[in-house]
């Protein structure tokens, strides 16, 4: 079953590179187009594609090829990819992963534990030097 999974992976990414997608060197999974202020962007996790991007035509093109070569199944737009809820507004998509930790409480047998805030401190940055440590420069 790994083999199989591994050469629709392959498969996959060949067509992208021969549709002017690019793939991403730090996430294997991630794919992208840019074309005179146009962008597509391709997603891949196993068998779930998440296409996002400016250029309805490009994304609506890269549809219709990807159903002709590989036969997919457009489910609209996402609302759930990678334990993720994405939720559109006027103002922008949103993203939350309430679901995905409300699973986590309940496999660890805490879903009855009594949330409290917790403050980040101001100006705390995430840095992805040396295993994104946190820190937090001084004012």
């Amino acid at each position: 079953m790994t083999q199989a999974s591994r050469q629709w992976n392959l498969e996959l990414a060949k067509f992208l590179i021969t549709k002017g997608f690019i793939q991403s060197k730090s996430d294997y999974s991630l794919f992208t187009k840019q074309d005179n202020g146009r962008s597509v962007y391709f997603l891949v996790y196993v068998d779930d594609l998440l296409i996002t991007g400016n250029d309805g035509l490009g994304i609506n093109t890269l549809e219709n090829d990807l159903d002709t070569t590989f036969t997919i199944k457009d489910l609209g737009f996402a609302r759930y990819f990678v334990g993720m809820k994405l939720s559109r507004s006027s103002q922008g998509i949103y993203i939350n992963q309430r679901k995905y930790i409300l699973d986590i409480l309940s496999n660890a047998g805490v879903t009855s534990a009594k949330p409290t805030n917790f403050l980040l401190p101001k100006g705390l940055k995430l840095s992805t030097e040396h295993g994104a440590i946190l820190s937090n420069p001084s004012p």
